[in-house]
């Protein structure tokens, strides 16, 4: 089996009412003739197709489809979310099979894709699962996701959730924190972040982003912002910040949905107790840069250490390069091989 990334975004291709735009759609369709003249090249003609979040939450999905089957006559099948979640945990318990590890009774896992979050709660064998659109940052605020996936769903209150704390002596605004985190993951990407937002004064954190990207976390029972202040922050940071960013590295295509994997998974470990996690990324997904920065925002805190197991990202840098199942779970180094409490994945298809 392998495995090749296409990073399409579709989430990017929403408009305003949740239709899917003719843009998008292309965009689709080229791709479903990409991949049917590459195994065409191979010997090989059936070809199977699923739809996830993109497509499933989209207004328009009947035009959508209708459109793959007239222009490249494949029939797409449309998952639910919670067959979507299916998809991530059987591949993580594959793996800790595969590992030699016993399947957790309870255990969270996480999905985080292009265009939705999965969460799902596995509590003595049975299932939960809370989905969410994620589309444009800009349109659909992550301190609005958190608050409705885990305040509704997981029982969670208001005062529980704060992944950004106030630190004594320096500048701590939410934009503060947040244009630095944004830096730190253009440095990781090969950019140079200073001054990407010219004179304004918001972007202070980032000429000096080296400083102070690693924050320690406040003590869980300190003075931390409170969710409107995040809210606040997030919105402005959406309107000023992802155009200047595109505009000046156009390299970095999700800078903000990067971001929102980071903040949803630093919330679920933080108030689920969660110190060990595994991490599965996929080429050029969010999650895999998320991966990259997490640690360097969480590594200086007494309270909370994430264990990480699993594949390092850089390993999956080339997004050309199909990989084979085999050299993922060959990546797991042995001395790694540990229960854990929290898997983040990306669905991964098996043949038959």
């Amino acid at each position: 089996m392998q495995l090749a990334k296409y990073p399409l975004n579709l989430a990017n291709y929403m408009d305003q009412n949740g239709n899917l735009t003719n843009d998008g759609i292309t965009l689709v369709i080229r791709t479903i003739q990409d991949v049917q003249e590459k195994i065409t090249a191979i010997g090989r003609t059936e070809l199977s197709v699923i739809a996830t979040a993109a497509i499933r939450d989209a207004k328009n999905q009947r035009q959508i489809l209708d459109a793959i089957a007239q222009v490249r006559g494949v029939s797409v099948t449309v998952l639910s979310h919670t067959e979507e979640a299916d998809f991530g945990v059987g591949t993580a318990y594959a793996l800790m099979a595969s590992m030699g590890n016993e399947t957790p009774e309870n255990a969270i896992f996480v999905d985080q894709g292009g265009a939705s979050i999965q969460v799902i709660n596995i509590r003595g064998g049975n299932e939960l699962v809370v989905e969410r659109f994620l589309g444009k940052i800009g349109t659909h605020l992550v301190a609005d996701k958190v608050k409705s996936i885990f305040y509704a769903e997981l029982g969670l209150h208001e005062n529980q959730i704060f992944p950004f704390p106030r630190v004594a002596g320096r500048d701590s605004g939410v934009l503060h924190y947040l244009y630095s985190l944004i830096a730190n993951l253009l440095q990781l990407k090969g950019e140079k972040p200073s001054d990407f937002l010219g004179n304004s004064t918001t972007a202070y954190g980032v000429a000096r982003a080296h400083q102070f990207c690693v924050l320690p976390l406040a003590n869980p029972n300190g003075d931390h912002f409170t969710i409107n202040e995040v809210d606040a922050a997030l919105f402005q940071l959406s309107q000023l910040g992802e155009k200047a960013i595109k505009e000046r590295y156009p390299s970095v295509q999700k800078p903000l949905d990067d971001f929102a994997t980071m903040l949803l998974t630093y919330t679920i470990m933080r108030n689920f107790g969660i110190d060990k996690i595994v991490v599965l990324p996929i080429p050029g997904s969010s999650l895999a840069s998320a991966v990259k920065l997490l640690p360097h925002w969480t590594s200086a805190s007494r309270y909370t250490q994430p264990y990480w197991t699993g594949v390092a990202s850089s390993q999956f840098d080339s997004m050309h390069e199909p990989l084979n199942i085999t050299t993922i779970v060959n990546a797991f180094r042995p001395e790694k091989r540990a229960q854990f409490s929290l898997c983040i994945t990306c669905p991964l298809a098996f043949n038959k």
